[in-house]
Order: structure tokens, then C-alpha cells, then sequence
């Protein structure tokens, strides 16, 4: 077992490290590369974690680019932040949709806490800490910088799901973003 995880982490950490000297990656290393981080976040949350990774068409993955580090800070914010302090199953879900010649569409979705509870839960054991996400403020300032004047620009929601009742049912992050 531990043979096996510090070899999908040395794996993972060299995508990472290849993977943050371009700008662009194609989707195919994407889904790879956040399979491996999974698989390594599985070991860490137990049997009760899964995950799904969707893709509505498996060849356009292997030719479609999208931006390098755009969505490994959301799935992390899922997983530490929705899903860890989860009793119960934890279910992750990440499909990647292609509406047509000129759009991909990420929507990670977990089943987690969902942020109102997270904050609540990070307040109370970090009361002095002013945290604001990092991770996300990179992805957002690094779309910035790639982004030439005219470009169609990279669209990032975040939605909490909440049932009828007002239960937290988790988060889903869309991310929309423009193929050249």
C-alpha cells in the first residue's frame, strides 16, 4: 500500500511540477493528472469517499487545451473543505461537458458541508485567522494574465445546493471556459 501511494504521489507531483511551466495543457493530462490527486485524497478520507470523473466525449479530450492549474484549487477546496468534515458518504463529481465547437464546461460537485458550515467550522478552530482563498484568487489573477484583449473570458460560479428545507447539500463549481 504505501509502495504503491508514494508512487502515484512522485506521479503526481512531476505532472504538477511539468504541468505549471505551461500555459495550456490538453484536457486528456487535466483529467489524469486530477485522477491521480484523487486517488491519493482517497487514501487520506477513507472508504466513504468516491469520486466521477465525466467526460461527454473522450476523443475531444485528447485535443482540447485549457489553461495549466485552472481546476486542481477547486477540487482541493471540495475535498478539505466540503467533504473531510463530512459524516457519511462523500461523493465527488467532476463532468466535463463540450456544448459546442467553442465552449468547454467543468462542473465540480460535491456532496459536502457545504461553505456556510465550513466557514463556521473553520472560524471556530481558527477564530484570529482572516483567510481568504488563495487558491481560487490565483486561478482568477492567472486567467487575467492569459487573457488577451477581446478574448471570450473564463466564467467561474460557485453555487451552494441546499434542499427544500435549507439543508446544506454540498457545492457546485461551474467553470465555463472558451476554446480558440
Amino acid at each position: 500500500m504505501n509502495n504503491k501511494y508514494i508512487s502515484k504521489f512522485s506521479r503526481l507531483l512531476r505532472k504538477v511540477l511539468h504541468q505549471s511551466k505551461q500555459n495550456s495543457i490538453l484536457l486528456s493530462d487535466e483529467i489524469e493528472t486530477l485522477k491521480l490527486y484523487l486517488e491519493i485524497e482517497k487514501v487520506r478520507l477513507g472508504k466513504d469517499f468516491s469520486y466521477q470523473v465525466i467526460t461527454d466525449n473522450e476523443a475531444e479530450a485528447q485535443v482540447i487545451s485549457i489553461p495549466s492549474m485552472l481546476l486542481q484549487p477547486f477540487v482541493e477546496n471540495a475535498l478539505h473543505h466540503g467533504l473531510a468534515n463530512k459524516e457519511g458518504d462523500k461523493l465527488l463529481q467532476i463532468n466535463f461537458k463540450i456544448p459546442d465547437d467553442e465552449t468547454l464546461v467543468c462542473e465540480i460537485t460535491d456532496n459536502g458541508i457545504g461553505r456556510a458550515k465550513a466557514g463556521e467550522l473553520k472560524s471556530a478552530i481558527h477564530p484570529s485567522l482572516q483567510h481568504a482563498s488563495l487558491g481560487i484568487q490565483l486561478v482568477e489573477d492567472r486567467l487575467r494574465l492569459l487573457s488577451k484583449p477581446g478574448d471570450r473570458k473564463t466564467i467561474i460560479r460557485i453555487e451552494d445546493m441546499v434542499s427544500a428545507d435549507g439543508t446544506a447539500q454540498g457545492t457546485k463549481v461551474t467553470i465555463i471556459i472558451p476554446q480558440v
